[in-house]
């Protein structure tokens, strides 16, 4: 039961910040893209809980979400205790307005997203720490003290990692700069497009580790992740890391990638520039130093 407390309170935390957010976009008017925003962390936090319940009784959380309220509902009937708080309803219902409106159809409805924001997903999360015997934590910033610890702990951890992202980086600009001279084709280009990404995503996800936000897999969410990390860190958002990023993964991942059109110029101006800076600024906000050159990497890059 204690890791169920400790996934539950991660699960409080994602959806104390989805509401200070809600607050803040109706006092301000925001605008769709960042109601959705707001509904992927409550969503975020919902399914968190849905995954603590499941562990609790024994049934490995399935990684989908439909096949979590199979799950769920099949989970009703052998528990009574689960099926008098209509637990797969109120999931369905939550997933309804955040998920399949937000994110399927595309029709973010305010009304429904804040009404599963205060209401249901505060619900769900009550009923599973009922359920769980996990109560909701008294201060919240006992729970940030002690993340601030395990990070403390982790710092050299970071390390390896930005190692790997500026070895990634490294061989992604000594493969353009072949590219450029012997006028290399655009499936080549793609692939130092796809090395440069993954260098800058690696960094991302040691920029999230370090202030205690487990890295989402998907391009998006990471996004999104670190959107609302930049809201409760000044030195993150005083380097605009959050803009930084989205420029990268357009050049790289979208245009080459998503759309099929992998402009060099904006690959060039990416893996030179942006990339590079990205990793300096998360090596700065992490304290890991960049590596110093290593000429017998460089020697060995063979193209054939």
């Amino acid at each position: 039961m204690s890791e169920c407390a400790e996934y539950m309170d991660e699960a409080w935390r994602l959806y104390k910040n989805a509401t200070l957010d809600l607050n803040w976009w109706r006092k301000e008017n925001g605008d769709e893209d960042e109601l959705r925003v707001i509904a992927a962390m409550a969503w975020e936090a919902v399914s968190l809980a849905a995954c603590v319940l499941l562990e609790s009784r024994g049934v490995q959380p399935p990684p989908e979400r439909r096949a979590r309220l199979y799950a769920l509902y099949y989970m009703e009937k052998e528990h009574p205790d689960i099926r008098a708080r209509n637990m797969c309803a109120l999931l369905g219902a939550i997933s309804s307005d955040l998920y399949v409106d937000c994110f399927h159809d595309g029709d973010c409805r305010p009304k429904n997203v804040i009404r599963s924001v205060t209401e249901n997903a505060r619900e769900f999360l009550e009923q599973v720490a009922e359920l769980t015997n996990g109560a909701k934590p008294a201060a919240f910033e006992e729970f940030a003290a002690a993340e601030k610890r395990k990070r403390r702990s982790a710092m050299s951890e970071y390390a390896e990692y930005m190692d790997e992202a500026w070895r990634l980086y490294k061989n992604a600009t000594l493969d353009l700069n072949w590219w450029r001279k012997e006028n290399g084709d655009e499936d080549e280009l793609r692939v130092i497009a796809a090395m440069a990404w993954e260098a800058v995503s690696l960094a991302a996800c040691v920029l999230l580790e370090s202030r205690g936000v487990q890295p989402p897999p998907e391009r998006r969410a990471r996004l999104y992740a670190l959107y609302y990390m930049e809201k409760e860190h000044p030195d993150i958002r005083a380097r605009n890391m959050c803009a930084l990023l989205g420029a990268i993964s357009s050049d790289l991942y979208v245009d080459c990638f998503h759309d099929g059109d992998c402009r060099p110029k904006n690959v060039i101006r990416s893996v030179t520039e942006k990339a590079r800076e990205f990793l300096e600024r998360v090596a700065a906000l992490t304290n890991c130093a960049k590596p110093a050159a290593s000429k017998e990497a460089s020697d060995a890059r063979v193209h054939g």
